[in-house]
């Protein structure tokens, strides 16, 4: 739950239509760049404060932003969903 947590707060203040592909690369390649500096920091010896997230559970917070979209998608609120097929890009 808590990787849900980390797009809801990266998204919380986006319109829907505001929400573009670039964002959507742009918060998973963050998650990488996070999960790496916390793997690095951990193999050094330092103590970190959260354990860092996996691979799938990155793919697990956008596809559940995909899911989201789709549904507002579905319902017209934006043309088209900017996380489809992102997940695993």
């Amino acid at each position: 739950m808590a990787a849900d947590i980390c797009a809801a707060a990266v998204f919380q203040h986006h319109r829907l239509s505001e929400i573009t592909i670039a964002e959507v690369d742009a918060y998973r390649a963050a998650k990488v760049h996070e999960r790496d500096q916390l793997r690095a920091a951990r193999e050094g010896g330092e103590d970190i404060p959260r354990r860092p997230l996996s691979n799938s559970t990155i793919i697990r917070t956008i596809t559940l932003l995909g899911q989201i979209l789709e549904l507002a998608v579905e319902y017209g609120h934006i043309p088209a969903n900017p996380a489809r097929g992102r997940a695993g890009s």
